[in-house]
């Protein structure tokens, strides 16, 4: 029996960009739903900051 999950339209809006809502329901159900989903969001734009600055540093390594 699944847990009923709830998301507005506010909340799908604070995640990035190309984040597939399939993925923050999987997400959300793992972690039973101990972090809110703009805590969730906030961790997914963290991660993607992160990824963008590994990715800027080994193009100027490179120059």
């Amino acid at each position: 029996m699944s847990t009923p999950i709830t998301i507005t339209l506010s909340d799908l809006e604070e995640l990035p960009p190309g984040t597939r809502v399939s993925s923050v329901v999987e997400a959300m159900r793992k972690k039973s739903m101990t972090e809110s989903l703009g805590a969730y969001a906030a961790k997914q734009r963290h991660q993607l900051r992160v990824e963008h600055m590994a990715r800027a540093d080994k193009i100027l390594m490179r120059g």
